[in-house]
């Protein structure tokens, strides 16, 4: 029976404070030192929370994701360190990082994705995953909500009239 890993990533950042003439005071958050070198750590963290509970009643769950490539690394990384199944990333063929996502450990499918529109049940057909969940959309793990509103609540101690979190890396 799978047992769950409490490892918790720590997201070490650095604030890097400038003053604008128009805009005030402007803060800048590095995240360079986190395990993938951005700030999609903290988005894997919580795709491996909800999915380790997933996993508890039912072993075989797999997750798909469609990525350009720090999506897929990040969450890759966060599934390594807790000793959990690999990512099935889709991907676009033309996309360089490729051969980083299969050394990483990502099982990597490949399509032309400018051209076609998919649904989630087409991603996980395309990642040989039908039974699986896909994260890129999916509203049962919701990654992109919960992880937005974290990190802003988290930024929001820096009393800035304005946030702005990158949507991509």
């Amino acid at each position: 029976m799978l047992k769950r890993n409490k490892t918790i990533l720590k997201f070490p950042t650095s604030a890097i404070n400038i003053t604008h003439p128009i805009y005030g005071k402007i803060v800048l958050l590095d995240e360079s030192k986190n395990p993938s070198g951005t700030h999609k750590d903290r988005m894997a963290q919580t795709i491996i929370t909800v999915y380790q509970d997933m996993l508890l009643s039912n072993d075989t769950l797999r997750l798909s994701l469609i990525s350009s490539g720090s999506a897929a690394y990040a969450i890759q990384i966060a599934l390594t360190k807790n000793k959990l199944p690999s990512l099935k990333v889709l991907i676009d063929s033309s996309r360089k990082e490729i051969d980083i996502l299969k050394k990483i450990g990502c099982e990597i499918y490949t399509c032309d994705l400018e051209s076609n529109v998919l649904s989630s049940t087409d991603i996980l057909a395309l990642t040989n995953n039908e039974k699986g969940i896909e994260i890129t959309s999916n509203m049962a793990i919701n990654p992109y909500n919960n992880y937005y509103k974290d990190f802003v609540s988290n930024l929001s101690h820096y009393q800035s009239g304005y946030i702005f979190v990158p949507y991509g890396t």
